[in-house]
């Protein structure tokens, strides 16, 4: 599966609030060069604006911006957060597990997108992302639950 790419995961993270989590999310695009430096400052902007539009699920989000030339190429990180981070005031927006999308167009990521939903939409796969601590667990989930093409 193309969303989990072992150098665009970090663990265990603390975050101060929802845009140190964005910022703590984007680092491993940034660093990989699928993002540059105007990426995170869009996404904050663009919460800010709408709210947290990108909130799937209890506990999970996929970060995302409308392409603006900030992306430079498709991909996909995780941040699993030591604690939840609330991203609304009302508390129905905390987030654990923030997915950042990085996108070119409008359609280049729907595979990922895709295969975002075949494993959250697995609600045997979800309950037990919980217990992830490392990649290897990721990798035991996946072939647990989900077909892989290999």
């Amino acid at each position: 599966m193309q969303i989990f790419k072992e150098e665009l995961i970090q663990f265990n993270k603390k975050a101060t609030d929802w845009k140190n989590a964005i910022k703590i999310a984007s680092k491993p695009l940034l660093k990989n060069g699928y993002i540059n430096e105007n990426f995170v400052p869009n996404l904050i902007s663009e919460t800010k604006r709408l709210g947290p539009y990108y909130i799937l699920a209890p506990n999970l989000a996929l970060g995302h911006i409308s392409p603006d030339g900030s992306c430079l190429k498709e991909g996909l990180s995780l941040l699993f957060l030591e604690q939840v981070v609330p991203f609304k005031n009302d508390g129905t927006g905390d987030v654990k597990f923030l997915f950042i999308l990085s996108t070119t167009d409008q359609d280049s990521h729907l595979n990922l997108l895709k295969e975002l939903a075949l494993a959250f939409g697995n609600s045997d796969f979800y309950k037990e992302f919980y217990n992830v601590k490392n990649y290897a667990d990721i990798k035991k989930l996946v072939e647990k639950h989900l077909k892989v093409k290999k």
